[in-house]
Parts: C-alpha cells; sequence; structure tokens
C-alpha cells in the first residue's frame, strides 16, 4: 500500500510539471485524477440493462460439426469478421462471427518451428491477413496468416534477453509498429536461478525489433506470481490505452493509468478507496464511458485464491459525473437473465465484453427466464425460443459479443 500511494504522488508531481499531451481525451494535469469515495453511495444495487450499456449486442452459436471446434476455458480476441480462441493447452483456433463457423487452427502446440505453448495474446489484422500469437515468457511473437499458414520470416522479437511476460501487444503494420505492455515483473532468485527485472513496462518498436520509445518498469514492479498487467484499448484511429497493473496477491490494485503513444507519457486516472485488506481484493477496468471497480472477497482463515472466493461486489462510476453505484447487469437481450458479476467484469476487453455461456446452462437460465418473465416483448420471446432449440448437450458454447456505447 505504501509502495501504491508513493507511486501516485510521483505521478502527480510529474504531472505538475507541465506535461500535455494535446488530446482532450486524456486527463492532462493531477486535478482530473478521479479518486472515487465509496462512501457517496449506498448499499443499494441497481439492476442495469444490457442494451443500455451497448450499442450492438451479438449472439453466435459456435460451430459443433467437429470436434476440433470445441475448446473450454479461453481467452477471445475480436475482429471485425473473425475471433479466436486460445488457451495453453490447445492451438489457437479462428471462427467466423458472422456464423461461428469453425475456420481451423492457427499453428499447433509444440516445440518446433512455428510451434507454441502458453499463448498469452492474440490479435487479429484482417487488413493484412494476419494473426499475431503473443508467447508468453519467450522473447518472440509468430505471425501466421488466416488460412493458418506460419510466416516464419515475420516473427517479431525483443532483443536477447527481454521476455514477453505475459505481455499485450497491439499491432499497426501500416505505422509499422508494435505496441508492448509488459507485467512488470521484479527481480527473482531462486538458489542459482536469476532472473533481471523485466525492463519496461510499455515499448514502441517496428516490426524489426528496433525500439522507439519506452516507460521504464521502475516504481512499478510487482512479484513473479500470477500478477498481470491488463490493458483495454479504447479507440483505434487516437488509441487511448487504459491499464492497470494488478498484483495477483496484493489488496490493492485498482488504480487505472493511460498511456499516451504521442508524448510516450504515463498517469494516472482513477482510484477509489474501497476497503480492501488481507482476504479483499480490489480491482478496476475501464470502458469509454465508465470505470468499473470489482471487489473479492475471500474465505476467513485461507488465502487468496479463486477456490477462496465467497463474494463480488461490483460497482461504476460515470466519468462525466463522477457518481457511483453497486450494480448488476441484466441481460434484458435474452430476457432478463443475469450475469455472473465476476465474469461479466473479467470479460471487459478493449470497448467490448465477449461473453460465453455452456450450452445446457444457458438453456436452463433461458427456461427460467420465459417462466419468470411474463411481460417480455414478441421479440425477446422468439429470439430466446430460437436460441434455445440450437442447445443441447453436443452444442459447442455460445458466445456474445457487445459492443459498449461511446455516448
Amino acid at each position: 500500500m505504501k509502495t501504491h500511494c508513493y507511486l501516485i504522488s510521483f505521478l502527480f508531481l510529474f504531472l505538475l510539471h507541465g506535461c500535455s499531451n494535446g488530446k482532450k481525451d486524456y486527463p492532462t494535469s493531477s486535478e482530473e485524477f478521479l479518486s472515487f469515495d465509496v462512501n457517496t453511495m449506498d448499499d443499494k444495487v441497481h439492476e442495469l440493462k444490457l442494451t443500455d450499456l451497448m450499442e450492438s449486442v451479438e449472439i453466435i452459436p459456435m460451430d459443433s460439426d467437429t470436434l476440433e471446434a470445441f475448446i473450454k476455458k479461453y481467452k477471445i480476441a475480436v475482429s471485425k469478421n473473425f475471433f479466436a480462441i486460445h488457451h495453453v493447452h490447445y492451438p489457437v483456433k479462428l471462427y467466423s462471427r458472422k456464423s461461428g463457423k469453425f475456420l481451423g487452427n492457427i499453428g499447433k502446440v509444440g516445440e518446433g518451428p512455428g510451434e507454441y505453448f502458453l499463448i498469452w495474446n492474440v490479435e487479429i489484422d484482417e487488413k493484412h491477413n494476419r494473426i499475431y500469437l503473443v508467447n508468453s515468457f519467450r522473447n518472440h511473437i509468430y505471425a501466421y496468416d488466416l488460412k493458418g499458414n506460419f510466416h516464419e520470416d515475420e516473427t517479431i522479437r525483443l532483443p536477447e534477453g527481454e521476455l514477453l511476460e505475459r505481455a499485450k501487444v497491439y499491432f499497426d503494420k501500416d505505422k509499422n509498429q508494435v505496441v508492448i505492455f509488459q507485467t512488470p515483473y521484479g527481480v527473482y532468485q531462486r538458489g542459482k536461478t536469476y532472473i533481471p527485472d523485466i525492463k519496461y513496462l510499455c515499448r514502441v518498436q517496428d516490426f524489426s525489433g528496433k525500439l522507439s520509445q519506452s516507460i521504464s518498469s521502475s516504481g512499478f514492479l510487482v512479484p513473479r506470481n500470477d500478477s498481470e498487467v491488463w490493458v483495454l484499448r479504447m479507440e483505434e484511429e487516437s488509441p487511448i490505452y487504459s491499464l492497470s497493473i494488478n498484483p495477483y496477491y496484493d489488496c490493492r490494485k485498482d488504480t487505472i493509468y493511460h498511456y499516451n503513444i504521442e508524448t510516450n507519457q504515463i498517469y494516472p486516472v482513477y482510484t477509489s478507496n474501497m476497503h480492501a485488506e488481507k482476504l479483499v481484493t480490489v480491482c478496476s477496468k475501464e470502458t469509454p464511458l465508465h470505470f468499473y471497480t470489482c471487489q473479492q472477497t475471500y474465505r476467513e482463515g485461507t488465502n487468496i485464491n479463486p477456490e477462496n472466493i465467497i463474494g463480488y461486489k461490483l460497482f461504476q462510476v460515470d466519468k462525466k459525473t463522477g457518481k457511483g453505484r453497486y450494480i448488476q447487469v441484466v441481460n434484458d437481450y435474452l430476457g432478463g437473465i443475469k450475469f455472473d458479476v465476476d465474469y461479466w467484469f473479467w470479460f471487459i476487453r478493449d470497448d467490448y465484453v465477449a461473453y460465453y455461456w455452456e450450452p445446457l446452462a444457458l438453456r436452463e437460465e433461458l427456461e427460467e427466464a420465459l417462466s419468470a418473465n411474463r411481460e417480455m416483448s414478441a421479440e425477446v420471446r422468439e429470439r430466446i425460443l430460437k436460441l434455445k432449440d440450437l442447445l443441447h448437450e453436443n452444442s459447442n458454447d455460445i458466445l456474445m459479443i457487445c459492443k459498449f456505447k461511446k455516448q
């Protein structure tokens, strides 16, 4: 906690010495930093309709025609016409966003040329027919085309000795620019094994590996455990990079920073005073119109591990008004079923939420909605009935992609 406060103070002093970025979307002084007081909220949990938050909602039944199309416990990357899913034990899988059809594997798991293990970040570049796979704890990023062919000559590398440790990477081939956010791990030594600090929190380089600018990890370092840097890009043309550094075993991890690539500056924009202690953790993410903070409480006498979680609280803070409220997001698009608070929060990525259900679990929820919500519109009822007919024990998961409103 002392380190957290010191870091914010340091950045405030930096800002007060005249940093300016020329973009109205970015705070330009410490006065625009929002430290939200949770005592201004009452304890009531407000139900928010999904369609009030989103400008679009898509429901995509994933392909069930082949066993290769199935995967569990995955991350999701989305582009205009495709989405990809990936998990450490499986090859990256590409699907049509329009139909959910499985289009094929991108490479395969292994140790040979073009093979990989522990893919942490996937980005799809439709314009240039490329998909980039970021290997965690390696110094290279593999390039494939959308047919799954490996392009070894396009491998993107970091300098020798630098690793992509739980990195989030964005690519702009037209600008010959790769933006890499690293989890800023501190030095690690066990016996004779010595691993130095991660050098950069953020580095901007070209596709050949030449560094153009960077932000040092000094002052941001976290222990080498399950910590992770979360990054969301809320605009593509004029990107706003929103990041938070989440030391897993630290109760305070809800400060959000902006990285201004034009001026190569980073500064805090949001935090809260939500109560946190040994068995309560606090995390935050940003969307175009709101900040979201999730509190996790763990079973007394245990430790901070997922199996010990006993409850969640989620609140939303409006950027324009600075007002907050505890919330429960309700999926009115599918008859009023409620999202799991934690899943909805964790699946926020860039300016959208990508959320998935197992088919039989969703079928049960839809049947309950049909029974309980007698006043749902004919349009919603028809949508539910059509979807329910697709759900059976041999179905693949159902993916929902929702894009946040920006005004």
